[in-house]
């Protein structure tokens, strides 16, 4: 009698592709077999998969391994894993699904397996890094373009860094607070101690020059004058008007 339902790893949904997601990082395939050993510290996420695959065997540790013949081999074929995914990812294809809250789901998934969040020194934002094999660069190239699509921002450049790794590192706290807050919408099972650090309120300069900048476009094509726009804002007019000019807004 089987002991779990890894067949529920197949499903469409965004907690299934969160957890694929893991596995591509942090977990093997081998022999029809999943297996995930994590730290101690993470205990937690490992209770979360066994309770999402309904584990009902013994009592497991951080050391986890469950076997299915026919499951693992579906859930290989579909998203393309290799036995030693860590030398031979996946083909891109095969991740970049069209649905963007399960190909979202498949990315936070990785980032929790592969990724690190950090508060930048002396500020108040988080800085977002992966790191992985070499082999792993063009995944994580497509990841960057597309997510930064979403946030409507140029895509940040993958790179192999200087111990041989593939790396993409995000800085800009909209995309981290937009992954978060897509996290919590879609009810993912995400490893709070990362993701505890972005603080979701936080609007650093950027963010409130980007707004300013869209708020006065907006309310000048509406025909609102500079003093009205001013105290919209809580601002003074000579403000809005260096706004105008570093921006070149037209006026009409």
């Amino acid at each position: 009698m089987k002991n779990s339902r890894l067949n529920i790893l197949l499903k469409n949904t965004p907690k299934s592709y969160y957890w694929i997601g893991f596995l591509l990082a942090d977990g093997s395939f081998v022999e029809n077999r999943i297996k995930m050993q994590l730290a101690e510290r993470d205990e937690i996420q490992s209770q979360k998969f066994l309770k999402f695959i309904k584990y009902s065997g013994r009592k497991k540790t951080n050391c986890i391994s469950v076997m299915d013949s026919v499951v693992v081999p579906k859930i290989m074929r579909k998203f393309n894993i290799k036995k030693q995914k860590t030398y031979f990812p996946p083909a891109v294809n095969r991740i970049n699904v069209k649905n963007n809250n399960l190909f979202l789901s498949l990315c936070i998934g990785f980032i929790d397996g592969d990724g690190s969040i950090v508060r930048v020194f002396r500020r108040k934002d988080c800085s977002l890094r992966i790191k992985c094999h070499s082999s792993w660069l063009p995944i994580l190239q497509m990841m960057s373009n597309r997510i930064c699509n979403l946030c409507e921002l140029p895509p940040n450049m993958a790179k192999i860094n200087n111990q041989g790794y593939a790396q993409i590192i995000f800085s800009n706290a909209v995309i981290l607070k937009f992954l978060k807050k897509k996290a919590k919408k879609l009810n993912l099972p995400i490893l709070t101690r990362k993701w505890i650090r972005i603080n979701e309120n936080y609007i650093n300069k950027t963010e409130k020059a980007q707004y300013h900048k869209k708020g006065v476009k907006e309310l000048l094509e509406r025909g609102y004058r500079r003093k009205d726009i001013a105290k919209k804002f809580g601002l003074n007019v000579n403000t809005i008007t260096m706004i105008i000019r570093r921006n070149k807004i037209e006026v009409s």
